[in-house]
């Protein structure tokens, strides 16, 4: 039977419609509605789902199949037992008329011919006693194999949904991960572009330096050395954040380059933040856990293996091996603990980062607004405000960085209540 569901959902497999690879164009993209942009056009994910509901139909349709071969086995075991049934009703007449007959006739001779009849319907009877009870054991075992098959399809139909959206889940992951680099690069690349355009604007004095003999050769070649690793830097991290944005494209179904703009990071759920209940989520993060449901699932088939074993040894063999899943099971949720006390002390570690950042820049800000004072009463110079400035936007991308930095912790902890901790999945 196994066989035959296996090679029924392969084949079904390889006739996935074309539709479900449809191009897409998405052209603008935010972080709050990647999700919902992912189930909708990701292709992954369309197969998965597609998958699903091929796996389910396919074990609709074989155990129906299976169903209709067990009802005729059943009704042709129920006629012949039926038959055995007339049998032994006509074979308990006859001996009870040659008994009767035994029992008034005097005649040695007339006795003796009952007795070998008796004797013989006795045996006839006998022999379809134990050839009823040899169907009745068959019939019994249609009966326990149709609750094993159900028992059987409900487990791998519980495998396949697990698997499915572990999958699409993952998919999600994938993204976000993708969404939240490209934001971490964003700030670094216009730290890279001021640093540089700076750098370009004391090149010229560098120049003059070096025209009036008040800098060396070596200090000119020393500077435009600086300033190449500066554009090398720049161009790296324009072509970082084109691979992200061209794995955000192929995650939603469209050409690696098309042309997509990113919305800003939203600002973390503060509220959610410091109402977290550890325990409860702990607990949630277990029962969601895909791992844990897919050994669970495991097990439960081990067990169904163990009370269907016909033999000592089979018994044996699946028993130990339900043990061993037990084992795994364990040790998953020690895994679990872990893993999931991690993201929740990162989350607190980031959120300990922020309020240091945070009070950074607001301290910052305000030594900003008395540089640029002194600037419009001409006390500093263009190029000494351009420096103050992009030390202050360096102040600020960190900041910024920092507050990103607990959106993905908390965006981890999250997943890891939903039951996706990616380390564990592998």
């Amino acid at each position: 039977m196994k066989k035959l569901l296996v090679t029924a959902i392969v084949s079904a497999l390889l006739m996935l419609p074309t539709n479900v690879l449809a191009v897409t164009n998405v052209s603008s993209l935010s972080f709050d509605k990647l999700e919902d942009e992912i189930d909708e056009y990701n292709p992954a994910v369309k197969i998965y789902d597609r998958q699903l509901e091929i796996v389910e139909e396919t074990f609709d349709i074989q155990k129906d199949a299976m169903e209709d071969q067990i009802s005729a086995a059943q009704a042709e075991l129920a006629a012949q037992i039926a038959q055995y049934d007339a049998q032994i009703t006509d074979y308990t007449g006859f001996i009870e008329n040659y008994t009767n007959l035994q029992t008034a006739s005097g005649d040695p001779s007339v006795d003796a011919f009952c007795q070998a009849q008796i004797d013989l319907y006795t045996g006839a009877k006998n022999a379809a006693v134990a050839a009823k009870a040899l169907l009745q054991a068959g019939a019994d075992d249609e009966a326990d194999w149709e609750d094993d098959l159900d028992d059987d399809l409900k487990l791998a139909k519980q495998t396949a949904r697990y698997s499915a959206n572990l999958g699409r889940d993952t998919q999600v992951y994938l993204a976000q991960k993708n969404y939240l680099g490209y934001a971490a690069l964003s700030p670094k690349l216009e730290e890279a572009k001021a640093q540089l355009d700076l750098l370009t604007k004391q090149q010229d004095i560098m120049k003059l330096k070096l025209n009036l003999g008040l800098a060396t050769q070596a200090n000119a070649d020393e500077f435009e050395v600086n300033i190449e690793n500066a554009k090398i830097g720049v161009a790296t991290l324009e072509r970082t954040m084109n691979d992200l944005k061209g794995s955000l494209n192929l995650a939603l179904g469209q050409d690696y380059d098309n042309d997509l703009t990113l919305a800003p990071l939203p600002e973390p759920d503060w509220e959610k933040i410091h109402n977290l209940d550890y325990g409860q989520d702990l607990r949630d993060a277990k029962d969601n856990s895909y791992k844990l449901k897919l050994l669970n699932v495991d097990y439960d088939s081990k067990d169904n293996e163990y009370d269907r074993a016909d033999t000592s040894s089979e018994e044996d063999k699946a028993d130990l091996e339900r043990d061993n899943l037990k084992v795994q099971i364990n040790d998953m949720e020690r895994k679990i603990e872990f893993a999931f006390d991690q993201a929740y002390k990162d989350l607190l570690a980031k959120e300990d980062a922020y309020e240091v950042a945070s009070g950074n820049y607001q301290l910052n800000t305000t030594n900003w607004n008395f540089t640029k004072i002194k600037y419009d009463l001409g006390m500093i110079s263009s190029l000494d405000y351009s420096d103050a400035e992009n030390k202050y936007e360096v102040v600020q991308h960190q900041y910024q960085s920092a507050q990103q930095d607990v959106l993905e912790a908390y965006t981890d902890y999250q997943w890891a209540v939903e039951g996706l901790i990616p380390s564990l999945n592998s």
